[in-house]
């Protein structure tokens, strides 16, 4: 299969880390990007021994041994009852393995399949977010027995809620492609979010538990009949026609929901859940593919090895503070339909193309409550790209505050040109304060030459730069007029005014009087009070 120019640089960038030294590296690539395809790659031209690609979960597992045998690789499958073991000999140069059936009885399996590690040159890592739990660390601890062995992690949500370090597992993190760039180079449909606001959706008192909200609090907040109707009306209504998965915070909120669904609708809805049956949940899933029903509802079942490219809603029925989470959810609506940007040569093709075709975009429903002291992901801490939290904030409220889908790119240029148009008045506003200012200056001050009143010579320069706002204003203080001074002679007064005051000499207003009536100006500001007391008894207006 030949690989994208994008894949080819994520390819280069690992092998790269490899020969800088680096036993341990990470690829983090979007959802629907195609790092299955690169990793098969990896492992099809890899010069290592044999090489063990493990995941948690049979999707997974499958998905990984069709990419892998589509590249050429002589495969082995080490789940359950499947084992690529004969005779006690492990024939396959590559073994697809479910991480839990290695660990599982004291490790028996992985030291069956790998009674020698020196004989496996490379370990990969699938959905390498979960590769800091125990399972994922006694399989490596095993495998790199071998000093040379080396490993690759690949996966499209880097960061964990238990912020546990991927640092204790990987050593370096070789390429990294976010979602925005994947929109932006036409490989993936744009993304639109639809905030529905439901008043009595209360996140507030649920606590925090792992980095996300307890799963417990958030379920019984969920399962309550009116945010039930909530969530799966408006669903209906705003999807039309359009297949929908439908994330859950349980196993009851995706049944309920379903039955909603089913009683409005009927057939028109399925779920699924962790005990669901294997055959059953592939006849769903394939079902839910060929068109057969509207709404997938599921509760941590579809995050993980599943795709469906006809899918263009997502409904996130459950708030979440894990962005990892988050972009699971998002990433199973962002695939284009298959073969719409295949044949397109460039980015500005595959985005043509896509904007042609059926899916022109992915819609997300985020439903909005309470959220009291939580910090909920939304749209915008995953697309939001560099620009400063006042203007996704912004974003946010203008998508919140549409009864549209919103284009989040629009939604962030709209929040930067409201910005700039806040920015704008505000200096205007300044500028005319700042007008009005000199205004008042020049109309209550009386001609007077404060350098004559001062009794200090004026700078040789008096022409050049004019004085500046700052020094117009900070005189002005003082009675003195600068608009049409230079800045040199308005640095020339602010030193002597700020001599006089050190000095404890009386104002520069009570000088001009002074000066006028022949008196000293070097006095103190009570004597000088004093002095002008006397001067206006004797009549002077």
């Amino acid at each position: 299969m030949k690989l994208r120019p994008k894949q080819v640089e994520q390819r280069n960038a690992v092998e790269d880390k490899w020969a800088e030294g680096h036993r341990s590296v990470l690829m983090v690539s979007p959802t629907g990007t195609g790092k299955t395809v690169v990793l098969a790659d990896i492992v099809a031209n890899q010069r290592f021994k044999r090489t063990l690609v493990i995941a948690h979960r049979e999707e997974l597992i499958t998905q990984l041994e069709v990419a892998l045998r589509r590249v050429g690789c002589d495969v082995g499958v080490e789940m359950a009852e499947r084992t690529a073991r004969t005779r006690g000999f492990v024939e396959p140069q590559v073994v697809v393995a479910s991480v839990q059936t290695l660990v599982a009885g004291d490790c028996n399996r992985l030291k069956s399949l790998v009674d020698k590690p020196d004989r496996w040159g490379l370990t990969v890592i699938d959905e390498a977010h979960h590769a800091i739990a125990d399972s994922y660390r006694i399989v490596l601890e095993h495998m790199q027995q071998n000093v040379q062995h080396r490993v690759l992690g690949v996966t499209a949500t880097p960061d964990r809620t238990d912020r546990l370090a991927m640092g204790a597992v990987f050593e370096a993190v070789a390429h990294e492609y976010a979602i925005g760039e994947a929109i932006e180079d036409g490989y993936l449909v744009p993304i639109k979010q639809r905030a529905i606001m439901v008043e009595s959706l209360d996140y507030s008192k649920c606590r925090t538990t792992a980095g996300d909200l307890n799963g417990r609090d958030l379920a019984r907040v969920m399962e309550l009949e009116r945010n039930l109707h909530a969530i799966a009306e408006p669903t209906m209504e705003l999807a039309g026609n359009r297949k929908a998965v439908v994330f859950c915070a349980s196993v009851d909120q995706a049944r309920r929901i379903t039955e909603i669904f089913n009683r409005a609708k009927p057939h028109s809805a399925r779920f699924v859940e962790g005990n669901t049956p294997k055959d059953e949940r592939r006849q769903i899933f394939r079902e839910f593919d060929r068109g057969d029903f509207q709404f997938l509802c599921n509760c941590m079942i579809a995050t993980e090895g599943w795709d469906c490219p006809s899918c263009e809603v997502v409904v996130l029925g459950r708030p979440t503070k894990s962005r990892s989470l988050f972009v699971q959810c998002v990433g199973r609506g962002t695939r284009p339909l298959p073969g719409v940007v295949d044949a397109a040569t460039d980015a500005s093709e595959r985005r043509a193309a896509i904007a042609a075709s059926d899916k022109t975009h992915c819609e997300i429903f985020d439903f909005v409550g309470n959220s009291g002291r939580h910090k909920l992901v939304n749209i915008f801490d995953v697309l939001g790209g560099e620009h400063p939290g006042p203007i996704l904030r912004r974003a946010q409220q203008i998508a919140a505050e549409s009864d549209e889908a919103v284009d989040i790119d629009e939604a962030i240029e709209l929040a930067r040109e409201q910005e700039r148009a806040e920015q704008e008045k505000l200096e205007l506003e300044a500028q005319a304060k700042r007008a009005r200012l000199r205004a008042k200056v020049k109309h209550s001050s009386r001609m007077f030459n404060p350098f004559d009143v001062l009794d200090i010579a004026p700078p040789k320069q008096t022409k050049g730069e004019a004085a500046s706002d700052k020094q117009v204003a900070l005189l002005a203080k003082f009675k003195i007029d600068a608009t049409e001074m230079s800045k040199a002679e308005a640095s020339r007064l602010t030193r002597e005014v700020f001599r006089r005051m050190n000095a404890g000499y009386c104002t520069v207003a009570q000088a001009r009087i002074l000066k006028e009536h022949g008196y000293s100006t070097e006095v103190s500001v009570a004597e000088a009070s004093k002095i002008i007391d006397g001067i206006f008894k004797r009549g002077r207006r």
